[in-house]
């Protein structure tokens, strides 16, 4: 799960992290998004190319920080930078960067499933909603 910190929005549920060659040359390219895939996250990423797809997808890119320095719709058979700055790439469905209301200097969350909060629709936007630590965590979190 993937979230804007800044927004409290959801950008992703089900990410996968393209970590060898053939995943992270092939990308998207064959591949439809559906419920068990919707971002493909390239690590050590600055630039992508969009050589053989036949959509459009919204591409984030992010600095060390996790914030985002560049965000646009990126055209098939197009080869796009995320500037000097760029470590990381996220690849959505078009359409994605509306619904999560990203922009750039926002800062995301790519390990959201290990917070603790819940997901709520409010107007087509996916926001959060933080749960209050249970039992010992409370107890934890007050002495610090």
């Amino acid at each position: 799960m993937i979230r804007n910190l800044t927004r409290q929005t959801l950008v992703a549920e089900n990410e996968h992290y393209a970590l060898n060659f053939f995943e992270r040359l092939q990308g998207m390219i064959g591949k439809d998004f559906d419920r068990n895939l919707d971002c493909m996250v390239f690590p050590c990423c600055n630039s992508i190319h969009m050589f053989f797809m036949s959509r459009k997808l919204d591409v984030i890119f992010l600095d060390k920080e996790n914030r985002i320095v560049k965000i646009f719709t990126a055209k098939p058979w197009g080869i796009y930078s995320g500037g000097r700055n760029a470590v990381k790439v996220l690849e959505l469905p078009e359409g994605s960067l509306q619904k999560s209301a990203c922009s750039v200097g926002d800062i995301l969350d790519p390990d959201a499933e290990k917070s603790g909060e819940k997901v709520k629709n409010k107007g087509g936007i996916r926001s959060f909603v933080f749960a209050e630590p249970a039992g010992d965590e409370k107890e934890k979190s007050k002495q610090y």
